[in-house]
């Protein structure tokens, strides 16, 4: 591809979706790859939730982009005074993330002069918060937010089954957990402690370890991360990464329900109506 025919395609990308810039960064030192994307400041500066994943870059500017908007999409029907934003660190989190690399990518977040405010997500903790917070400034790192956004969804799931026409109580609910880090293994507790009849629950990591633990604390059942969508359940709780409902995904989903923890469980808007046909009732229930 030559240069003009790349930047037709980055400036494609922005003009799809109101993007307003896309950053990229690499420190040689540390070997920081990380990108930041800001989607709207309009209504004041973007705050941004971003984590440390182990995905190419190849195929992670499109969710990059996606999360920035829906966090957009989120302060504004909150009525906040704020943006829409998101960075990912390109690499394995167990591996590759270490107090250089975050302070590396605490730089780069200082070189927008506080327009953008991040907050921890997958692969960061409010530790690797404070790290950031030596170079940047303002940072998110007052308390972890995951048992709030936790109970949010548990609150949509009731929600939900009432929509669907039942009194919302959670017994003999299937739930499947996809994701099992901060905010799945919150929200698998409280489905637990429901009662002793509370929701069958599954779960799925792409931790087999960590999803083995989970489901013996909880009592639960692991299905393999790749069969998520096709596991037999009344509720699907995507909390991991997005674009869980596409169009390969979509004919193979076996649940009633669609109500998680994640950011952007839809590929594209269209993936709610394609939903709906198929008797699915899908809710944004990130909190």
């Amino acid at each position: 591809m030559t240069a003009p025919e790349h930047a037709a395609t980055v400036f494609g990308r922005l003009r799809a979706d109101g993007t307003e810039q896309i950053l990229f960064s690499h420190d040689a030192r540390t070997g920081l790859r990380s990108v930041i994307v800001v989607h709207d400041t309009r209504s004041g500066r973007p705050w941004a939730a971003y984590g440390c994943t182990a995905a190419p870059t190849s195929t992670r500017l499109d969710d990059v982009a996606r999360r920035a908007r829906a966090m957009t999409l989120k302060a504004s029907a909150a009525g906040l005074d704020l943006g829409g934003g998101w960075s990912v660190v390109i690499g394995d989190p167990a591996r590759d993330k270490n107090k250089e690399l975050l302070r590396a990518h605490g730089r780069f977040i200082a070189t927008l002069g506080g327009r953008f405010v991040p907050v921890n997500d997958i692969g960061m903790t409010q530790a690797d918060l404070k790290v950031i917070g030596r170079e940047a400034a303002p940072v998110c790192d007052s308390g972890d937010p995951s048992s709030m956004t936790a109970l949010g969804v548990l609150e949509g799931i009731r929600a939900c089954l009432r929509a669907d026409g039942a009194d919302g109580a959670l017994a003999g609910v299937r739930v499947c957990v996809q994701g099992v880090g901060n905010v799945g293994t919150a929200l698998a507790g409280l489905l637990a402690a429901e009662s002793a009849e509370s929701a069958k629950l599954v779960v799925a990591d792409t931790d087999a370890a960590r999803a083995a633990d989970g489901a013996k604390l909880l009592g639960a059942r692991v299905v393999d991360p790749d069969a998520v969508v096709r596991t037999d359940c009344d509720v699907l709780a995507p909390g991991a990464m997005g674009a869980v409902v596409n169009d390969a995904t979509l004919p193979e989903l076996r649940c009633r329900i669609i109500a998680g923890g994640a950011n952007t469980v839809l590929a594209a808007p269209g993936h709610a109506a394609a939903s709906a046909d198929r008797g699915i009732l899908y809710a944004p229930t990130s909190a």
